[in-house]
């Protein structure tokens, strides 16, 4: 990595005031300087829906790190009319997060996520997105049988897409 850079899992991100009309990606990013000296950096966010690559929301934060430190940048991008995630329809975001120390870009990462809301009730059970859903799930091991542990992603996908045809949600 460079001196200047996103720490390791440094990017975090979560919905708040989640509704059919508007959500806010609260997103904190976690610079590390591993420099002598100062830098002016810049955050970048763009987030996009995933499948069709459709830019929703963008920000851009200005800070200054000291020498040999970290910090932390938080920014809150709102969302118009947000795609929710389900079980049926799991649409998905794409957060890419861009890194320019004195007017450079020093690098660029994607993490993928969201928009849900989950509610647990004692008496009425699990509600995903406000509807009332029974969690059918199954344990599943890590390993595929003679395939051993380090599994093909076509494995899972396969296992995963079999599962789901079965009637199952959870794991």
């Amino acid at each position: 990595a460079e001196p200047t850079h996103v720490d390791l899992w440094g990017t975090y991100c979560i919905t708040e005031n989640v509704s059919a009309k508007k959500a806010d990606f609260v997103v904190q990013t976690t610079l590390r300087n591993e420099q002598d000296k100062k830098v002016k950096a810049q955050v970048e966010l763009v987030l996009s829906e995933k499948a069709s690559g459709k830019v929703v929301a963008k920000s851009k934060k200005s800070v200054t790190l000291v020498a040999n430190d970290s910090l932390v940048v938080k920014q809150v991008m709102p969302v118009r009319n947000p795609k929710m995630w389900s079980i049926k329809n799991p649409q998905l975001y794409t957060l890419r997060t861009t890194l320019y120390v004195d007017g450079n870009q020093t690098e660029s990462n994607e993490i993928c996520t969201g928009v849900r809301t989950l509610r647990y009730d004692a008496n009425e059970g699990f509600f995903l997105n406000g509807e009332n859903t029974k969690l059918k799930g199954v344990c599943i091991h890590h390993d595929a049988g003679c395939l051993g542990a380090a599994v093909p992603r076509e494995v899972w996908k396969r296992r995963l897409e079999r599962l789901q045809e079965m009637g199952c949600n959870a794991i």
